[in-house]
């Protein structure tokens, strides 16, 4: 029998909202979780949710509707997180998530949801939104106008695209490159990633491999491309106004 309840994830610049729907009444869990940016489904009936206001990584029970509290400052002792924003499950260690925050990256057990450094950047005026991360473990991070590097075993973190509070919309070598306003990020080859840049309405090209960064424009100005996800040789572009695009890979 199909399960009448089903979630809906809706993309747009002040991040995901998670609705519950039981075939009869909307229960909207955006009002107990907050400003809620990343998430991260880890079982048929379990997603695991940044909720980047609390401070916190909270657990949604689809079968039930339940919201549970699972690491960050709301847990306290052992668990501090600073406006928590992506999750994903570390491909070297499965032991551990990873989640990007305010000016760090941090580990978080599985089982304990304990808290630790991972890798943190020399600056500190950033925060650090979504993530990608390699087949050999390095990670790559983007802020809102910047795109930086963690590798895995030397825990380094390094700047390679963009420049820290500039805005603009230049293509060409890593350094000199500029984004108005990212959101997302999705490798599409082992060296090379996309990124969506909100402001500039257009995907971004980043090739490791080459140094550079070139544009897709898939659309309009319309388009404000926001969510990023790669299944098989597709690729869904989620749009701001709760708009999906599609556009399929050779």
């Amino acid at each position: 029998m199909a399960d009448s309840r089903n979630i809906i994830y809706l993309g747009n610049q002040m991040g995901i909202y998670v609705h519950f729907h039981n075939g009869t009444d909307d229960l909207t869990l955006s009002e107990n979780i907050g400003w809620a940016f990343g998430f991260l489904q880890t079982s048929c009936t379990e997603i695991l949710v940044a909720a980047t206001n609390a401070n916190c990584l909270m657990k949604i029970n689809r079968t039930t509707s339940m919201v549970s509290e699972f690491s960050g400052t709301c847990k306290g002792e052992n668990s501090e997180l600073s406006q928590p924003a992506d999750i994903a499950i570390d491909r070297m260690n499965h032991s551990q998530y990873l989640v990007t925050e305010n000016k760090a990256l941090k580990a978080v057990d599985v089982e304990t949801g304990n808290v630790t450094m991972f890798a943190q950047p020399s600056m500190t005026n950033i925060m650090f939104l979504g993530m990608a991360q390699t087949e050999n473990g390095d990670i790559y991070i983007h802020e809102a106008k910047t795109i930086f590097k963690a590798g895995y075993f030397n825990r380094e973190v390094r700047l390679i695209a963009g420049s820290i509070g500039m805005e603009g919309f230049i293509d060409g070598g890593l350094a000199d490159s500029r984004f108005g306003s990212l959101w997302d990020i999705e490798f599409i080859t082992p060296h090379a990633f996309l990124v969506t840049d909100l402001n500039n309405h257009v995907l971004r090209l980043v090739d490791t491999y080459e140094g550079k960064v070139s544009t897709i424009d898939f659309c309009s100005t319309s388009c404000n491309p926001v969510s990023l996800r790669k299944t098989n040789n597709s690729l869904y572009i989620g749009g701001q106004a709760n708009a999906i695009y599609i556009i399929h890979c050779e």
